[in-house]
């Protein structure tokens, strides 16, 4: 597969993901609001929590709108497009003020999603290294 194949591909799957963590934030939203109703949470603790969860829900969604506008042929590989999609991702979480929560989040999925894209090849000689790293040391 070309790398701007395998780009493409990983910004796909990377879109799927950052809507799947927007629907987590909803569901979340929902049982807050439930707790609150039933009186195992105080309408002050709910909105606080509600209010860091709408935080994290804008940066999802502000980063897949990046992602839109990201041009995979631009890219040399996988690679270099997650360490970008890293930079400009922290980068407007940070500028915006939102919660850097959103960012963990997000690069736990990047990782699962570049591990998915990437070559097998790549994956196990990368932790063949590690492991030989870890001998020496």
């Amino acid at each position: 597969m070309k790398n701007g194949l395998v780009c493409e591909k990983y910004l796909s799957i990377l879109r799927i993901e950052m809507e799947h963590l927007s629907r987590h934030i909803e569901n979340m939203v929902r049982e807050h609001l439930e707790r609150e109703k039933a009186g195992s949470e105080t309408e002050h603790v709910c909105l606080e929590n509600i209010a860091v969860l709408k935080g994290e829900e804008c940066g999802f969604h502000s980063m897949a709108k990046i992602l839109e506008k990201v041009d995979a042929e631009a890219y040399e590989d996988v690679d270099a497009l997650d360490r970008a999609l890293r930079i400009k991702f922290r980068e407007h979480i940070r500028c915006c003020g939102l919660p850097q929560a959103a960012v963990v989040f997000a690069e736990r999925k990047m990782d699962k999603v570049l591990d998915y894209c990437r070559p097998t090849g790549v994956t196990t000689q990368l932790v063949q290294e590690m492991a030989q790293q870890v001998k020496k040391d």
